[in-house]
């Protein structure tokens, strides 16, 4: 199961919107941009799964607090390698 982040924030302005996306590092697409997100290890929770893999792709570091699971995405053949399941 994956974990995929919709991080967003607010422009140097306050009043544009924004999303965190990254480039993907591996084949297939890669350097298509992506959000941030990963495989969920063992026996870890999806939040501490969104904490960690936003801090290793991006280096910041995500409040527990401030996470929110917005959808469970499950469409078969999203991800070409393999069936994934995303938490949104």
């Amino acid at each position: 199961m994956t974990i995929e982040n919709m991080i967003f924030c607010f422009g140097k302005e306050g009043n544009q919107l924004k999303l965190l996306f990254i480039k993907r590092k591996a084949h297939p697409f890669i350097d298509s941009l992506a959000l941030v997100g990963g495989f969920i290890d063992g026996a870890e929770s999806s939040d501490k799964a969104s904490v960690r893999e936003t801090t290793e792709e991006t280096g910041i570091q995500l409040r527990l607090d401030y996470i929110e699971q917005l959808q469970t995405i499950k469409i078969a053949n999203r991800d070409p390698p393999q069936r994934v399941i995303a938490i949104a």
